[in-house]
């Protein structure tokens, strides 16, 4: 009953959406889209909407979503971790990582001047790194499992309300193209869900080196801040000679 109640609601607001003269394409799309969501997402999805999102206030999310949505318990901090596999794989993910932020990313390289300078993209990565403290990792899994797991998680780091914060999820034997799967799942509802300005979704493929097909998201990232500028005088041996005889002459 709550399933097709949450379906007829749905196709009724769809209806209204549609026949009404100044409905947008991304409003017809945004209701297609949670109208294909299963109970379990629908609450996820829920839980995470801000007040003031789209989806809200269109009211996609009818009594019986709402109600769900406030007992979906988010996942504690890298809950999953249940084997010593499961630490290896984060271990193994980690160096993939630190090894693309030298190769991908460059690291320090030094200009024409012969100074080193960071390049911006690679603090970047760095500070990506630097802010994923929960790390799970669920086997098998189908895309809606690991679509309410990584939900679960963007949940959690949300209603903390910190910034710099991120999350790694591993999901070794996963069928589907993940890059594909964080798009269709977690990128794309993001501005209906008042998000698309907080939350960071990236996903690796085995293909490009990763161990397992995974996704990185993260919450309030920070800009790296411009470098500073420092003025500096430059003396020649002479001048340093010529100030040293100044102060003996007085």
């Amino acid at each position: 009953m709550h399933t097709r109640g949450m379906r007829r609601s749905l196709c009724a607001l769809l209806m209204a959406q549609t026949l009404h003269a100044g409905t947008s394409e991304s409003a017809t799309r945004m209701v297609k889209f949670f109208q294909g969501a299963p109970p379990a997402l629908m609450s996820a999805y829920a839980r995470v909407a801000r007040s003031e999102s789209e989806a809200t206030a269109a009211g996609v999310f009818n009594t019986d979503v709402l109600g769900a949505a406030a007992a979906v318990q988010p996942p504690a901090a890298s809950s999953l971790l249940a084997s010593e596999k499961d630490m290896e794989l984060v271990s193994l993910a980690l160096d993939y990582f630190q090894e693309r932020l030298c190769t991908k990313f460059g690291g320090p390289n030094e200009d024409e001047g012969g100074s080193e300078e960071l390049d911006e993209d690679f603090l970047e990565e760095g500070r990506r790194l630097l802010a994923i403290g929960s790390f799970q990792v669920l086997s098998d899994a189908s895309d809606f499992d690991a679509a309410e797991l990584c939900l679960g998680e963007l949940c959690r780091m949300v209603e903390d309300g910190a910034d710099d914060a991120g999350a790694l999820v591993l999901l070794p034997g996963f069928d589907s193209d993940v890059a594909t799967f964080a798009e269709d799942f977690l990128r794309k509802p993001l501005p209906w869900l008042g998000l698309a300005s907080q939350i960071y979704v990236d996903a690796v493929r085995p293909t490009s080196g990763a161990p397992v097909p995974l996704v990185r998201l993260f919450h309030g990232l920070s800009a790296v801040p411009p470098p500073t500028k420092v003025e500096a005088t430059y003396l020649t041996p002479k001048d340093i000679v010529d100030a040293f005889g100044d102060e003996g002459g007085a």
